[in-house]
This record gives C-alpha cells, structure tokens and sequence, in this order.
C-alpha cells in the first residue's frame, strides 16, 4: 500500500487489514510511515494493531510482532539539524 499522510480513518482501516493479511503469512510486520501522520490516527493505529496482536495467538497460532517506524520529520530533527549546522 503506498500510503503517505497519515491521517483518515479509512486509511487506517485499509492498513489495519492489510496487516491482518500479511500475519497470516509472516511472524513480523514492520509499518514505515512516511510523510506527516496526525498524531491522532497514530494512536488509534497502535490501539488497532494492539488488538490485533491480544488476539493473535488464537487466530494464528504462534507470536506475531508488529512495528511502526516513523519516518516524517519531526520538530526534534529538525532542530537537532539547524544545531549541527551552526
């Protein structure tokens, strides 16, 4: 799915059962947002995939992991950036 921007709730949802399919393949599941997420849909995306992983050991019978990596820029990178360029 390319997905940039995170922030309706239909985009959360489509990725939502995106990672339902792919941990009925893989053990692991690794999110990479990129672009600005709203913090908001953030959160009910972790408390989505939360969910997800309470129920997984019944509906695929072993651990699953799953991770988010942001990748949008932050107010941090950006002013870790303008330091090291003084």
């Amino acid at each position: 799915m390319n997905l940039r921007n995170l922030k309706r709730k239909s985009q959360i949802n489509r990725l939502v059962g995106q990672v339902v399919d792919y941990l009925s393949e893989y053990s692991c599941v690794i999110i990479v947002l990129c672009g600005h997420a709203e913090q908001e849909a953030v959160n009910v995306l972790k408390h989505n995939l939360k969910r997800i992983i309470r129920s997984s050991s019944s509906l695929f019978g072993q651990e699953k992991l799953i991770r988010i990596v942001s990748k949008g820029k932050s107010q941090k990178t950006r002013k870790i950036k303008k330091k090291l360029a003084l």
